[in-house]
């Protein structure tokens, strides 16, 4: 649906702010989700002092580059939602985990955290060195599950969640 020109420029004006607040941002694609599954991904997320956002591509794309962050054109296709986490990136990649757990239409592309990028390769990373912080390891958690695991800061809710 078409939207007036006053209201795209509102709409970028609250992505910049979201992405200025934020201490990390993931992108994923949420193609053939049902609307109540965003609803609890929703909830989860602002239980842990974030936000998860269905956006135009078109207008985030205008927001990051204004914030001075770059996205590979790919990030900015098809269905995109936000989450931005704006208190604890730990806990805000945790719940959208948590909250995408089962669900094969939600995928990470990527994201970035502390004006650093990383994909959803990023998990591969992850796999060849140790975390060095609870933020290392929620960039490696909104890439992976396996990955994660991995992380000391993380091993409790995995072994949780396996057992």
């Amino acid at each position: 649906m078409a939207i007036s020109k006053e209201r795209k420029e509102e709409v970028l004006k609250q992505y910049a702010d979201w992405l200025k607040q934020s201490q990390a941002v993931v992108l994923v694609e949420y193609t053939g989700v049902k609307m109540k599954d965003l609803d609890n991904i929703r909830a989860k997320i602002r239980e842990s002092g974030g936000e998860f956002h269905v956006v135009k591509n078109t207008l985030v794309r205008r927001a990051f580059s204004a914030s001075g962050m770059e996205l590979p054109t790919d990030y900015l296709v098809k269905s995109t939602a936000v989450s931005f986490a704006f208190t604890d990136p730990a806990s805000t990649a945790k719940a959208l985990s948590d909250a995408t757990k089962g669900n094969e239409f939600v995928k990470v592309k990527g994201g970035f955290m502390s004006g650093q990028a990383f994909s959803e390769n990023s998990a591969q990373v992850a796999q060849r060195r140790r975390c060095r912080s609870p933020n290392d390891c929620a960039l490696f958690l909104a890439a992976g599950t396996s990955a994660a695991r991995i992380c000391p800061y993380f091993a409790g809710a995995f072994l949780a969640a396996s057992g």
